[in-house]
Parts: C-alpha cells; structure tokens; sequence
C-alpha cells in the first residue's frame, strides 16, 4: 500500500524511476524501525499454558464436573442448573428428555453409576411419554448390567416393556442378564421374541442367534448334569442302603443310622467281597494324641493295625514306651464302662461285643500303656 501511494507521488512530482525506488527502500526501513521501536512486552492476560485445563474446567460452558457442594456453585452455573431442571422451567416431558441426555452421557463415558443416578431422576420426573419413559429403563437396565447387577437391570428391562412391549433393546438385555442368571429358559423366551418381530420386518441379528445358541447349549449341559447327579446319588443310595444292611446282619451297633454317612471324606464302606472297611480313631490319653486310621478292614486284627501304626515310634513317645506288646486297648461300651479288647481278635469281631457302639459313625479306642499310673486313672474315671 505504501509503495503504491509512493509511486502515486512520486509521478505527481515528476520523480524519475531510481528516485522512486530510493524513495520505496527509504519507506520501508522507517516502517521497520518503526516495529523494532516498539517496546517488547509479555502477553499476561491469558491462561498459563501449565494450567489451562485447570481454568477451562473453571468456565461454565467447559467444565465436565460441578462440584457437590452448593457453596461452590457459581450462581450462573446456579442458573443454567435452574434452567435444565427446574420443574417450573420445565415440562415432565422435557425433565425426563434432559436426564436421559446427560444419563446417555454418563453412559457413553463409563460413568455407569453416575448413569444409573440420572436415569433414575429421569424416571421419577414422571413423563406421560410411555416412548421416552420405556427409554430410560431400558438405559438405566443397561448401566446396571454393566455394573453387574443382572436382577435389577432385568427388573428394568421388564419395567420398559410394559410401556413398549414390542421395544427390542431391553428385550435384548434381558436375555443377557437371564444368561448370566443362568436362566436359560427366560434367555431363550426373550431371543424369540426379538427373532420374531426382525422376522417380520425381514431383517437378522447374528448377535441374537449366537446368545440363544448358547443358552440353549447351557440348558443341555444342565440337564445332563441334572441327570447325572440324580444317578449319582441313586447309586449312593443304593450302597448306603447295602452298608446298613450288612452292619444289621454282623449284629454291629449304631447309634444313628444318619452317622455313618456324615460329609466326610471318610466313611464306612463296602469292599467288593462284600467286608466292611471303616474310619477308626485311637485317642491316647496319656499325651493328648490321636491317630486316625482311614481305612481299617474289618477282618484285619487289632495286633496287626497297632503294629503297623507303631512300625516307627511317634514324635510324642520320646521314651519309646508304645509297644504293641505293652500296650491295653479299651473301648467305651453300652454300659458308660470301659471294655478291654483281646488285640488279636479282628476289627469287626471286637465290634460284634454286645456292649459295642458306634458313635457318628467312627469307632474309638483308647490305648493305655499296661499297668501304669495312667492306665490306672485312666480306668478310675469310667467308675
């Protein structure tokens, strides 16, 4: 613009070209020195770059979270509040479309239970528009289940159907949360009925056929674990029922039939020669020790079970005073009397002795070392 106007003079006043471009070249330096004059300021009304996140956050407009505190509202944002939710600014209709909004929201930026919050104030806002209420219980039965709340998101989902019954999406989270509710029966209800409605707008959900093929695939599994289970104890039944008969015929007595079969690893059974094998303990009351013998055969005699328990010395017989051949073996019969035992008579013989029982269904023996103090007081209590 300058050198336009320059030469405009210049042609006015009769210069002749090398003093037009002296002229130019005379222009331009003044304009430079003219900027380089200038003082040179910083500019210090702006936000910080290390912190302009912080004071965007501070604008109403910008902010992504109001504080929780009244206090700390600003009275514009006080305002806007006012406007979007105030029930005398607002419709019922327009409360409920503003929360499903902010609750749509919520939703797409993981904030699930923030969601479910505003889905809910948007419920109770109590829209006559059965549309947009059947959307917010269907959006709200989608945030639970993200939480993981499968029975209230299907309380949701049903919720929503009775204001849209022929709604897809909660039909469609439904099955999810029966699948996950292992209700396999429900799962499958729900995926036909989607299937028939896009059936009849000839359309297809691939999604839909995968969730009611496994449903299906469960409820098979079910069934066969079902039938299983219901064999399995058919045949436990069955033995039990042949363990009792066989302690009847041996004469053995119990005190509840309930006993023998407690949720135990361990319990009486049948081998196949049709000989029981039970759980035995024996108490040692001089040290405050017992021994638990899992399987003890009843045609094994009591010698050979001791030998086999004292083959090496316990950490508690210091002295090495447990010797088969030193030792008494007593059982507490019928009568609230101690009974000494021959140790070369079989299990099952010593459990034929008329003053013989079984309690919770594991025999018990004490062992005594013969003839000491212990042994003494021992038999002393039971008087």
């Amino acid at each position: 613009m300058c050198d336009n106007a320059s030469r405009e003079d210049a042609q006015k006043q009769g210069y002749t070209e090398e003093e037009r471009a002296e002229l130019a070249e005379k222009l331009e330096q003044d304009l430079d020195d003219f900027i380089n004059s200038l003082e040179k300021k910083p500019y210090t009304d702006g936000w910080p770059e290390d912190r302009w996140e912080e004071e965007m956050e501070k604008h109403p407009f910008f902010m992504s979270k109001i504080s929780d505190d009244p206090n700390q509202v600003s009275p514009l944002i006080e305002g806007l509040q006012q406007l979007k939710y105030g029930e005398e600014y607002n419709t019922p209709d327009e409360l409920a479309q503003s929360y499903k909004e902010d609750g749509n929201f919520n939703y797409k930026h993981k904030k699930y239970e923030q969601a479910v919050y505003i889905y809910t104030k948007g419920i109770e806002s109590k829209s006559e528009n059965k549309d947009l209420m059947s959307q917010l219980y269907s959006n709200r039965a989608l945030s639970q289940l993200k939480l993981k709340h499968y029975k209230w998101s299907l309380r949701d989902c049903r919720s929503a159907l009775q204001f849209s019954p022929q709604y897809i999406k909660p039909m469609h989270t439904a099955a999810k949360c029966c699948l996950e509710l292992k209700d396999n029966d429900q799962c499958i209800q729900f995926c036909n009925q989607i299937l028939n409605i896009l059936k009849k707008e000839n359309k297809q959900d691939d999604e839909i056929v995968k969730l009611k093929a496994e449903a299906e695939k469960n409820k098979k599994l079910k069934l066969r674990d079902a039938r299983m289970k219901e064999a399995k104890e058919r045949k436990l039944k069955e033995t039990q029922e042949k363990i009792k008969k066989a302690i009847d015929l041996k004469k053995i007595s119990i005190d509840n039939d309930s006993n023998l079969f407690q949720d135990s690893q361990w319990y009486v059974h049948l081998k196949s020669d049709g000989s029981l094998v039970w759980p035995v303990i024996f108490a040692y009351p001089e040290n405050n020790q017992t021994d638990f013998v899992e399987n003890f055969e009843e045609t094994t005699s009591m010698k050979a079970q001791l030998e086999e328990i004292f083959k090496e010395s316990p950490a508690w017989d210091s002295d090495q005073n447990y010797k088969v051949d030193k030792l008494n073996i007593y059982f507490a019969g019928k009568d609230k009397k101690l009974h000494r035992i021959n140790i070369d008579q079989s299990l099952g013989s010593i459990m034929q002795h008329k003053q013989f029982i079984v309690h919770n269904g594991t025999p018990v023996f004490f062992v005594v070392i013969a003839k000491s103090k212990v042994e003494h007081a021992f038999l002393e209590s039971y008087r």
